[in-house]
């Protein structure tokens, strides 16, 4: 399906509103079909900007995976000035529905189901070089099942309309819900596919202990001292011990500990789950796992080998001691240390030097800002009361910084300058202080006409507010050491 219009289809009904627009039911008026129409106004974007909107669900319209939503079609309304994007459609909601709706806890069958059709849709996205960047149950859509199974789930939202911001500065930041974040976004540090684990790990926990997050907590800035500190309450003891070892592993805080996600395909009960139901893998998938299975194999065989080393030294040193002073033990052998699975990152790597909560979430789930176990922690350390409170000023400051600086953007682009053009002086002003006029204007006016000399206020805001909210993330960063410490 290929050039499509709004013509094309019929609206039934209204099933969901993001920042950008609304999401829509549809039907197509030429064979019937059900899809969903996902509007993202274009008011304020740039045409680069624009373009890399519809660049992105390109990409995304080339994953090939029954685990993630389709990506059909994309096409602008001019009259409105309204990219839409033509999805799959999901007729049971969300996993976040599921669960809320679930009375007793979900079977362990059930959970292996759900959790291995969730690995294999975020190991599409990266054998795909796609990080997510916003997992979370309300981003796992449920369709029709198969092979005789009532549902089948699906990764989506993939954040085409982030691209929408798609400034220099806006590619430094990091958008996702406050019970998802790693350790290290809260730290400020990178964002690799190991954060993706870690959200997956989080949405795991929350599935298989009624729709309750892993760490709680009375406010974001607590929320965020709870993530780095990394305690959590433990699972219902009526799971097994292979599905609690999989919701540790992916929630390690060190990112290097995590496995990658073609690891956790090569774990015995996923790979069960996966023959049982006679899932489809996409054949990149297929070929990330096998190898997976060989390092594991390898792993397995050099820890028998040790294991074999250990007893014959235990055998020998048993010897030595019955043979008295003149027996001479044989040389030392080192014994290999296991190294974890890592998948390479630098491909998928974002940098980050800014935390960027996405607003609209923070009161998603409103009970889970109230947890007595981490209020009595608190009170028992007043000094951590003391940062939080602190944490919490610096986040209200940074969220403040935010819209001024997000209002500042969308003057920027309503001028109208070629992306490459704004990059270059959006640089020259953040780093150069104290310009004077001739500065300015040598510079400046080789790159834009005279008639767009309006925008130069806005580069001089957009380089004073990207500072302060630097140094507003290097004062989080700090207090989160604190806490930590």
């Amino acid at each position: 399906m290929s050039h499509s219009s709004l013509l094309d289809f019929e609206i039934m009904q209204q099933i969901g509103r993001g920042t950008f627009g609304v999401v829509y039911k549809c039907k197509r008026r030429k064979d019937g079909g059900i899809y969903v129409l996902k509007e993202l106004k274009l008011s304020g974007c740039t045409g680069d900007e624009v373009q890399t909107a519809i660049n992105e669900c390109n990409i995304l319209a080339a994953v090939d995976s029954d685990y993630v939503v389709r990506y059909y079609d994309s096409f602008i309304d001019n009259s409105t000035q309204t990219l839409w994007l033509v999805m799959e459609y999901a007729a049971h909601g969300t996993l976040r529905d599921i669960i809320i709706k679930s009375k007793d806890y979900i079977s362990e069958q059930d959970a292996w189901y759900y959790i291995t059709q969730m690995i294999l849709g975020i190991a599409s996205l990266h054998a795909s070089h796609i990080i997510h960047r916003d997992i979370k149950s309300l981003n796992v859509f449920v369709a029709d099942g198969s092979n005789g199974q009532k549902y089948s789930l699906k990764f989506g939202d993939m954040g085409v309309s982030k691209q929408l911001n798609s400034t220099i500065i806006m590619s430094q930041t990091l958008v996702g819900s406050p019970y998802y974040l790693s350790p290290e976004i809260c730290r400020s540090e990178k964002y690799n596919i190991k954060s993706d684990i870690w959200a997956l790990g989080v949405t795991f926990y929350e599935m298989l202990n009624k729709g309750k997050h892993p760490f709680l907590a009375q406010n974001q800035a607590a929320l965020l001292v709870n993530i780095i500190k990394g305690k959590y309450k433990p699972l219902p003891a009526q799971y097994s011990q292979q599905l609690i070892d999989l919701v540790r592993w992916c929630l390690q805080q060190d990112p290097s500990k995590r496995p990658d996600v073609f690891s956790l395909l090569a774990i015995p009960p996923v790979q069960q789950t996966i023959k049982q139901y006679n899932l489809k893998l996409p054949p990149a998938v297929e070929q990330g796992a096998k190898e997976a299975m060989q390092r594991l194999s390898r792993i397995k065989s050099s820890e028998i080998s040790r294991s074999r080393l250990a007893s014959e030294r235990s055998t020998i040193s048993t010897q030595s001691s019955t043979k008295g002073s003149s027996y001479i033990p044989q040389r030392q052998i080192p014994i290999p240390q296991s190294q974890p699975i890592v998948q390479k990152q630098h491909e998928l790597q974002i940098d980050s030097d800014i935390i960027m909560v996405d607003r609209n979430d923070i009161h998603e789930y409103k009970d889970d800002f109230d947890d007595e176990v981490e209020d009595n922690q608190s009170a028992a350390r007043p000094e951590t009361a003391a940062f939080q409170q602190k944490l919490q000023e610096l986040l209200m400051e940074d969220a403040k910084l935010l819209q001024k600086f997000e209002d500042t953007v969308r003057e920027i682009s309503s001028y109208q300058v070629q992306q490459m053009t704004k990059d270059n002086l959006i640089n020259f002003f953040v780093q150069n202080d104290n310009l004077d006029e001739k500065q300015i204007n040598d510079f400046v006016f080789k790159l834009i006409p005279l008639n767009k000399i309006g925008i130069v206020q806005y580069f001089k805001q957009y380089a004073k507010l990207l500072k302060q909210r630097q140094q507003v993330a290097i004062e989080i960063n700090k207090i989160m050491l604190m806490i930590k410490g």
